[in-house]
């Protein structure tokens, strides 16, 4: 089973990695789960407990239902996971554990209710401060325990409330729990009673619910996601891509234009639609790119070895060497894994082009005549055959060895490498058969010759008219 997991304060990874093989993910945050989706991973289920939302954007709604309309289910618990969860359940995602059912049930509201201030992943994601959710369970089981009274838990929820996430701690309440003693009429014993409680119980509810959804899921992955299929299809919907949405994938199937020393992006984009002589053939570049992509994934032809896409991209520059490819780098500002990007994204147009070969053929007149080159190329493919028919080679012929060598060689000298394969190499060029190559540029070959011969003749005539 190849599920997937976003965790990150509310469980610590490697107590869930004894609970669950799973794919264990950072907290989740906006791009994070398109992307999964997209990566074409076979997934099997997903899980998000925690999320990040105010440093950066958190998840949308609309990218949990991206991966529920592409039959991929998705829970939720403890955190972020357990919000998003009670706010979709309706389209198909699955909640888990306490923190949800309060959420769905409308007891709790607030987004604040599952925040905290956490260190960073090195860290182990450490929270710095108390969720409110756990400040509630703590006086949950006080209350049970008849330490604490009603009145007692309704002051403590309001101040804790009153006070901004970050700052929310144990300490933090039972100091503000003192200062209100007097005007609340609470007892300084019940507040001591209190606070020995909580130090001694597990009062973490995010931990708990996510403990409790691993364990499940643990316990029988393949029941847990047949339910969780069955339950999305019982919610089915019909996903409106938006105008939002497709400014969101086009956003994240960007490549990282700005490496180290590059210009700002935002500056370079300008710069170009402003100044830039080929203003019209970059943005045309970059156009095709962005609807091979699109086109490519519809085929869900985007997937193919890694290896193939560099050679290829590195032929097509003549990057033979590692020095002249780290060179190029170099001077392009490309890091390891822009170039990786870079070669997916140029042998993905390689592949599309190969598909669609004959609907290309049929628009290269238009192609040729709105670029301009149209008559001076049709000229020149008037004169050669003309000149062929002359010598009466105008017809296919079973070339002999030598010339066919000659040809191929003025070709690797002039035109491009052959590379290991001259039948691969025929296919990319768009001839149907190797026959069908040769034959053309053996034909072009000795239109060549043939021109410069000519020339030769005339340099000779005029340099000897010039003697006489």
């Amino acid at each position: 089973m190849n599920i997937f997991v976003y965790l990150g304060p509310s469980l610590d990874r490697s107590e869930a990695e004894t609970i669950l093989k799973a794919n264990y993910l950072p907290p989740v945050k906006m791009g994070d789960l398109y992307r999964l989706v997209e990566s074409e991973e076979k997934i099997d289920l997903i899980i998000i407990i925690d999320g990040l939302f105010e440093q950066t954007p958190a998840v949308w709604h609309k990218e949990i239902l991206f991966a529920l309309n592409k039959n991929i289910p998705v829970i939720g618990a403890s955190s972020m996971g357990a919000l998003r969860a009670a706010e979709l359940s309706a389209f198909g995602m699955r909640g888990h554990g306490k923190i949800f059912n309060d959420f769905l049930s409308g007891k709790l509201e607030d987004d604040d209710e599952v925040a905290v201030v956490h260190g960073p992943a090195n860290s182990g994601y450490i929270c710095q401060s108390e969720a409110m959710v756990n400040i509630r369970y703590g006086l949950e089981l006080a209350l049970e325990e008849k330490i604490i009274d009603q009145h007692f838990v309704d002051t403590a929820i309001a101040l804790a409330k009153a006070t901004y996430y970050p700052q929310r701690t144990w300490h933090e309440l039972v100091k503000a729990m003192r200062l209100a003693a007097v005007e609340k009429s609470i007892s300084e014993l019940q507040i001591e009673n209190f606070k020995n409680f909580i130090a001694l119980m597990n009062t973490n509810l995010k931990r708990l619910d996510a403990r409790s959804l691993l364990t499940k899921v643990a316990q029988s992955p393949a029941t847990h996601i047949r339910e969780s299929n069955e339950y999305r299809e019982k919610n089915k919907f019909f996903f409106e891509p938006t105008v939002f949405w497709d400014h969101l994938s086009i956003y994240f199937n960007g490549i990282n234009t700005q490496a180290s020393g590059g210009a700002n992006f935002d500056r370079l984009r300008n710069h170009v639609r402003l100044v830039e002589k080929n203003r019209q053939a970059i943005i045309d570049k970059a156009l095709l790119q962005h609807l091979v992509n699109a086109e490519a994934k519809r085929l869900r032809r985007s997937k193919f070895n890694s290896r193939d896409a560099l050679l290829h991209f590195r032929k097509n520059r003549k990057l033979h060497s590692t020095e002249r490819l780290q060179q190029w780098m170099i001077e392009n500002g490309v890091t390891k894994n822009d170039c990786l990007d870079l070669a997916h994204s140029e042998y993905t147009q390689y592949l599309i082009e190969n598909l669609y070969c004959e609907q290309i053929d049929k628009q290269l007149n238009s192609a040729l005549k709105l670029t301009g080159q149209y008559a001076a190329i049709s000229s020149e493919v008037n004169q050669k055959w003309s000149s062929l028919k002359e010598q009466a080679l105008d017809q296919n012929h079973d070339y002999d060895n030598a010339l066919v060598d000659a040809s191929l060689r003025w070709y690797q000298q002039h035109i491009s490498s052959v590379g290991e394969s001259l039948e691969k190499h025929a296919a990319e060029r768009g001839f149907s058969s190797v026959r069908l190559f040769i034959n053309e540029l053996v034909a072009h070959y000795l239109f060549i010759h043939e021109c410069d011969q000519q020339a030769e003749r005339e340099q000779a005539f005029i340099a000897k008219a010039a003697y006489a």
